[in-house]
């Protein structure tokens, strides 16, 4: 059984095969990395299992409890700092150390006496993971540590002082009063607002050479390791460019640090890292966490551990893995995998305790839109990833990676094979108790019925992975009622099944051109969302699926048997039909297409569950509804 890390590691490693291809958004890549990870079919069906679990108020009704159970985390008490951070790494997820809130990045010393960088350098940062792999990345510092972007809005609190409102502007802190601050109006999750004093000049310009000496000297080092060795994603070459801001009322500063891309291309190899003085411009001058509970600070929020968080967006920016469309709770969520957050403040436990008590809060958290800086977004990712992370693929590993044509067997029970390559065969026989999957960097979604999900959810898993536009090709048998034969490869050949008077089910679910061969005593065939997809019959009763929006595909050799099912698609939707000699030819009013060679007797539209049965009568060229 893989560890809480690796299975976190192995779905991170998923999320980067997509990283330079703009077709595919973010929940797709999200789902086929959760595929390939763990035991669930896709993000949805995570979802689902972990409210599922938390909503079993009669076997475990005490909160704490539930939650543990379902997750691994714990839940220390209001403000105490000491028990482990829930990150991924920590004792409670498997590790073997408890990490808390001061010791979750490493530090020693005192950071007055740190080193501080010299003016406009830039810097190399060296780390290793503990892997024993080294790497080097580099941090550009500021021109001027009394320089900030942004400056003050009209609430100043000094009479007479310049007031600064457009982002566009640099200002001096040298140029104003030591004790000029200025305030912002934020929001509550009530609704309410109130008015927030920042820090004075004199506390901001402090801070910014204390944040400077542990930027320097720790949080950037460890905190680049910390996400290595959580997420097995490494900042390697890329330059982080360091400024500082003092955000009033034109500025969000609802985010405490902002990396963002100075390019506009994924992936990017120079990332800024803004810092905003507002938050953390009464930053403690010795602590090596980086208290902001100094000179009034309202709670013990360490930056090193924030950094932490936010270098993971800087590192998945920097890899081009943070694609567009990538469920929020997703982004913010893998970040608070690493830095924990069952115990970050009174805030963020207030919210997990509520997620895990009201099941309808958690599954709104987990939509599946995109953006960043929901308050729920944060404790819910982190808490439907720590959930995952205890679903891993238990399986034995059968690696190929030869460059010669190799036959894979496996008689039963789990097993994996990665290292595939067109040419290879796949001799697998599936016994009662199992199930066979493959897992590949393509797959939008496996189709499986929903009424027979029920009989796999427990069985072995045997697992394909890295079929990427090959060939894949199996020999198997099963004893009972059915195979399910799903894919994500391009190509997917049955004709050599050998599955006796059983059904097959052969799946091809991706955004990509499919070529799906039938098996040899009946099988469903189903191109997947969009895509130009070609569904050959075969022996056997023949099923060929459609859904509407899902490309222009073409069906061959179907015979009279066989059966067309158009899903979600209305009478309406299709905008011309056609029956010739040869076959049929359907046109629908997305503008998409469905060709088919052959001549089936049976189309059936689906719609809101409904289906419609109509009778194809290739002499008069007409189709007719039947009871």
């Amino acid at each position: 059984m893989a560890t809480a890390v690796e299975t976190i590691k192995t779905l991170m490693s998923t999320l980067k095969k997509y990283s330079t291809d703009e077709s595919y958004v973010g929940v797709i890549a999200l789902d086929d990395a959760i595929r390939t990870a763990t035991t669930f079919t896709d993000t949805n069906d995570a979802i689902d299992k972990l409210t599922k679990a938390l909503g079993d108020t009669e076997t475990y009704p005490d909160t704490n409890t539930r939650l543990q159970k379902a997750t691994g985390m714990v839940i220390g008490a209001e403000k105490d700092y000491t028990v482990d951070t829930g990150a991924i790494s920590g004792a409670n997820a498997g590790g073997s150390v408890v990490k808390n809130a001061q010791d979750i990045v490493p530090e020693n010393g005192d950071l007055s006496t740190a080193t501080l960088p010299e003016v406009g350098s830039t810097v190399p940062i060296t780390y290793t993971g503990n892997d024993g792999k080294s790497f080097t990345f580099y941090v550009k510092y500021p021109d001027s540590f009394s320089t900030v972007v942004q400056g003050f809005d009209e609430k100043d609190r000094t009479n007479g002082e310049l007031k600064i409102i457009d982002s566009r502007y640099y200002v001096d802190l040298n140029t104003l009063d030591e004790n000029y601050s200025h305030e912002r109006t934020s929001t509550n999750e009530d609704g309410t607002t109130k008015v927030v004093a920042s820090p004075t000049v004199a506390q901001m310009k402090e801070s910014i050479q204390t944040i400077l000496k542990g930027l320097n000297t720790y949080w950037l080092r460890e905190g680049a390791k910390l996400d290595y060795d959580s997420l097995g994603f490494a900042l390697d070459g890329q330059t982080i460019e360091i400024k500082f801001i003092a955000g009033g009322d034109t500025f969000d500063g609802s985010a405490a640090i902002t990396f963002s891309h100075r390019n506009d291309y994924q992936p990017s190899n120079h990332i800024i890292l803004a810092i905003d003085l507002f938050n953390y411009g009464n930053i403690s001058p010795t602590d090596p966490n980086g208290s902001t509970e100094n000179n009034g600070g309202e709670a013990s929020i360490y930056l090193d551990r924030v950094l932490a968080h936010e270098m993971v967006h800087a590192v998945m920016q920097s890899n081009g893995t943070l694609k567009n469309g990538m469920p929020q709770f997703f982004t913010e969520g893998v970040a608070d995998l690493v830095q924990g957050d069952d115990d970050y403040n009174s805030e963020q436990r207030k919210f997990m305790i509520e997620l895990a008590n009201n099941t309808d809060t958690l599954q709104e958290s987990l939509s599946m839109l995109p953006g960043t800086g929901s308050s729920y977004a944060y404790p819910a990712g982190n808490m439907l990833l720590r959930f995952i992370a205890q679903h891993s693929l238990d399986t034995t590993a059968m690696i190929g990676d030869s460059a010669q044509q190799q036959t894979f067997s496996y008689s039963t029970g789990s097993g994996v094979v990665t290292g595939y390559k067109e040419g290879d065969f796949i001799n697998y026989n599936l016994t009662d108790g199992a199930a066979l999957r493959y897992v590949g960097a393509t797959a939008m979604g496996d189709f499986v019925f929903t009424e027979f999900t029920q009989n796999f959810e427990k069985e072995n898993t045997f697992v394909i992975r890295d079929v990427r536009d090959k060939l894949v090709t199996l020999n198997t048998s099963y004893g009972t009622e059915y195979a399910y034969l799903s894919s994500s490869a391009g190509k997917i050949d049955g004709r050599n099944f050998n599955n006796g008077e059983n059904y097959q089910v052969i799946v091809g679910a991706n955004y990509l051109n499919n070529s799906l061969h039938a098996g040899n005593n009946g099988s469903q065939l189903w191109g997947g969302y969009r895509g130009n997809d070609e569904l050959f019959g075969g022996a056997g009763e023949d099923t060929f699926m459609y859904d509407f929006d899902g490309g222009n595909d073409k069906i061959f050799n179907a015979e009279s048997q066989d059966k067309v099912i158009i899903f979600d698609t209305s009478l309406d939707q299709i905008s011309a039909a056609q029956i010739t000699d040869e076959g049929s030819y359907l046109v629908f009013t997305d503008g998409m297409s469905l060709s088919i060679s052959g001549k089936p007797e049976t189309f059936i539209l689906e719609n809101d569950e409904t289906y419609t049965y109509y009778a194809a009568n290739y002499e008069t060229k007409s189709w007719t509804p039947q009871n």
